[in-house]
């Protein structure tokens, strides 16, 4: 296997890409900038996802007395955006001797549970119409979509914002002379 001799008697020049032009500093400033942008948009993704679930757990905190509650209906919310269905859940419970019923704080499409299936839920004790339902899963699914969406973004251009500014003076492709011998 031949190895390549590289001459270092030539005087060093300049950085020069492979169009024998120098990197271009405007467009290294203009992809800094543009990488800036998309990690402060991705950043309210990951805001979006943090309001969610910490509004989960302060309802989840508040309301502390278990309950069983009856879904008497799924009631259909129509997107005034593009006509879709999603189906609210409401359930009916007794607390304190008083009856309540009380909508649910998501909608899905299907509905998540059937009319007439009982469901254990969390109310406040100060205030019975505030519930928590663990087994919903539409807000954890949303909590995961947007920080998912939203950290991917930041993360990969993040990287390329980093590789970026590591590689400003340097040019796009060196090249060395080589002789094999």
């Amino acid at each position: 296997m031949k190895r390549p001799i590289i001459d270092d008697t030539k005087p060093y020049e300049s950085y020069e890409t492979y169009d024998g032009s120098t990197p271009n500093k405007k467009n290294i400033r203009a992809d800094i900038i543009i990488m800036l942008f998309i990690m402060l948009f991705c950043s309210v993704f990951v805001i979006v996802a943090l309001t969610l679930y910490l509004g989960d757990k302060k309802r989840e905190n508040r309301c502390t007395e278990k309950l069983t509650a009856v879904v008497c209906e799924n009631r259909p919310r129509k997107s005034s955006d593009d006509g879709s269905v999603t189906y609210q859940a409401v359930f009916e419970y007794v607390y304190n001797d008083h009856k309540y019923i009380t909508g649910s704080n998501t909608s899905s499409s299907p509905a998540e549970f059937s009319v007439g299936e009982e469901v254990e839920l969390y109310i406040d004790p100060d205030d019975p119409t505030k519930i928590y339902v663990p087994s919903e899963k539409t807000s954890f699914v949303l909590c995961c979509l947007f920080g998912g969406i939203g950290g991917a973004g930041m993360l990969i251009s993040g990287i390329i914002l980093l590789v970026t500014i590591k590689n400003r003076n340097k040019p796009e492709e060196e090249l060395v002379e080589m002789e094999y011998y």
